[in-house]
């Protein structure tokens, strides 16, 4: 089960009524030091349905024993009718929208972004304004350079160990994410590789396309099946629709083949995200490692995503 196939069509979902819902929050929005905005959906497959102006009522669990009401005029507009949104401000003595407004903010957390200018700091404002209400939210900036007249009082250069130890003295015990471009995040792992880093406890977010696998992987992966298949074979692929046939080299993905043979075959990300590159396949098998692009009900029926598809075999594709 693939995380899209949560999604459902228009018409596939049922107008919200006024009954009890549970609604999950799924954005809080600082908008000034005591005015938050919240957006929930509901967790049925609902829409939201209402005039502008009108008002829903919260039961919040601020204590186990017993929820606090509170009214909100909504917030959002009823054009965008996946989602509602309450705009709060937190007076002096409320207790359900002080409760609302609490982001977990005992959270320990130590967060460093770099940029190459300090104008090139995303978020700087926000995150400013979110460490003043999380007391263990440390933050830290670093630019690799600044102009005289930017006023720029922080740390200069790359990241490294230095600098990491000052912005996290006790970065070895916590757990990393990190994220952007790979020779940043390849710094970033040597880094912490070199420092003596528990690397099964450091995390990064990449969306590259996927390495293609080895030809003795897919082999194993061929000898499943009743028909054992040479991996280092080079494949015939057979574009139905355009009338050819094209030969694949071991590794090479579908559309590297239609590309080569001329055959077009609408392509956005080829990390097996979009899924831009969804066609059909008419027989035989291939070895697709998508991430998240397709629907699992979309790979019953036939179809796969061309860019992360290799065959196995010999195969016919609807193109």
């Amino acid at each position: 089960m693939t995380i899209a196939s949560h999604f459902r069509h228009f018409d596939e979902l049922h107008p919200w009524n006024d009954r009890q819902h549970m609604l999950e929050c799924i954005a809080a929005t600082v908008e000034t030091s005591d005015v938050m905005t919240f957006t929930f959906r509901s967790d049925r497959d609902n829409w939201f349905r209402y005039l502008p102006g009108q008002f829903v009522t919260l039961e919040l669990p601020v204590s186990e024993d017993e929820p606090v009401m509170r009214t909100y005029t909504l917030s959002s507009t009823p054009s965008r009718p996946f989602s509602v949104s309450v705009t709060v401000k937190a007076q002096k003595n409320s207790i359900g929208t002080r409760w609302m407004s609490d982001c977990a903010p005992q959270s320990d957390v130590a967060f460093v972004t770099c940029a190459r200018k300090p104008e090139d700091l995303l978020f700087k404002a926000e995150l400013e304004c979110l460490a003043a209400q999380m007391p263990k939210l440390a933050l830290g900036f670093v630019v690799e350079g600044q102009n005289p007249r930017d006023g720029w009082h922080g740390l200069r250069g790359r990241i490294d160990a230095a600098r990491l130890s000052l912005l996290a003295p006790d970065f070895r015990d916590r757990t990393v994410f990190c994220c952007g471009p790979e020779p940043f995040m390849r710094g970033v792992r040597d880094m912490l590789k070199v420092c003596g880093f528990n690397m099964e406890r450091y995390h990064e977010e990449s969306f590259q396309p996927a390495a293609a696998p080895a030809p003795e992987e897919i082999a194993i992966r061929a000898g499943a099946g009743e028909q054992e298949v040479d991996a280092n074979a080079v494949a015939t692929v057979t574009f139905t629709m355009a009338g050819k046939d094209a030969k694949c080299p071991p590794g090479q993905t579908i559309l590297q083949t239609a590309r080569a043979a001329g055959v077009r075959i609408g392509a956005a990300c080829e990390g097996g995200l979009c899924g831009t590159c969804r066609v059909m396949k008419v027989s035989g098998e291939v070895d697709m490692r998508h991430n998240g692009g397709i629907l699992d009900d979309e790979i019953e029926e036939g179809y796969i995503l061309a860019c992360c598809s290799r065959p196995i075999g010999d195969v016919q594709i609807e193109a």
